[in-house]
C-alpha cells in the first residue's frame, strides 16, 4: 500500500536529481480582521447557490475553504500547456485539496471539479501537494496523479515533528517524512493514461 511504503536511497544506480522540503499548515489564512495579505476584503458567494433546505448540498462550500478563480485556472492550463510541450514534470503545491479520495470532503476546494478538469487535460502533472486537512491523506487518481495532503504542524503534539523532504530522481520522487509525515515513493507515470 502506498501509505505504507518506506523508501530507501535507490539501488538500481538513479542519481539523486535535488530535493526540497515540505511541511503544511503553519500559519492559518483568514486573518481575524477579514483583509488578506493585499489588504484587501474579498466576499464569495458560494453560500447561496449550494444550500438547500437541509444545510450544504456539497460539504466543501465551508467558510474556511477557498476556491480557484478563472484567472488562474486559465494561468494553470497555460503553464501545463508549456510543460506538455517541453515534457517536463510538474508537481503543483496548494494548501487546500482538490482530489476528494485523499481528503475529508469538507476540506476541498470549492471548485475542485474546475481544477482536476485543467489537470488531468495534460500529461505533465506527477503529484498535488496540499495541506489545510490536518491529518493528511493520500490516493494516485486515475491519471496517474499522486495527491498528497500533508499531516499538519498545528495539530502536531510538541514533542513530534511533522515534516518532510521529496527527494527527486529522474523516475520517481521520494518523500522522506519526519514525525507524522509518512514516507512515500511517488513513482512517476509509466503508461500514457487518457487525457480528455
Amino acid at each position: 500500500m502506498a501509505d505504507e511504503q518506506n523508501p530507501q536511497r535507490p539501488t538500481d544506480g538513479s542519481e539523486q536529481l535535488f530535493s526540497f522540503g515540505v511541511i503544511a499548515d503553519i500559519q492559518y489564512a483568514d486573518l481575524e480582521d477579514g483583509y488578506n495579505f493585499h489588504r484587501s476584503r474579498r466576499s464569495y458567494l458560494l453560500f447561496s447557490r449550494n444550500m438547500d433546505d437541509s444545510g450544504l448540498s456539497e460539504p466543501q462550500f465551508v467558510q474556511y475553504n477557498g476556491g480557484f478563480s478563472q484567472e488562474q485556472l486559465h494561468w494553470l492550463n497555460e503553464v501545463l500547456t508549456f510543460s506538455d510541450t517541453n515534457q517536463e514534470k510538474v508537481v503543483i503545491v496548494s494548501h487546500v485539496p482538490i482530489y476528494p479520495e485523499a481528503s475529508d470532503s469538507v476540506c476541498l476546494a470549492w471548485n475542485y471539479t474546475d481544477a482536476l478538469a485543467v489537470i488531468w487535460s495534460h500529461k505533465c502533472v506527477v503529484c498535488f501537494f496540499a495541506g489545510h486537512t490536518h491529518d493528511g491523506g493520500y490516493s494516485e487518481d486515475p491519471f496517474g496523479v499522486h495527491h498528497v495532503n500533508l499531516e499538519g504542524v498545528i495539530e502536531t503534539a510538541p514533542d513530534s515533528q511533522a515534516f518532510g523532504t521529496v527527494h527527486v530522481y529522474p523516475d520517481k520522487m521520494m518523500l522522506k517524512g519526519r514525525g507524522r509525515i509518512p514516507d512515500r515513493i511517488i513513482s512517476y507515470k509509466k503508461e500514457e493514461a487518457s487525457h480528455s
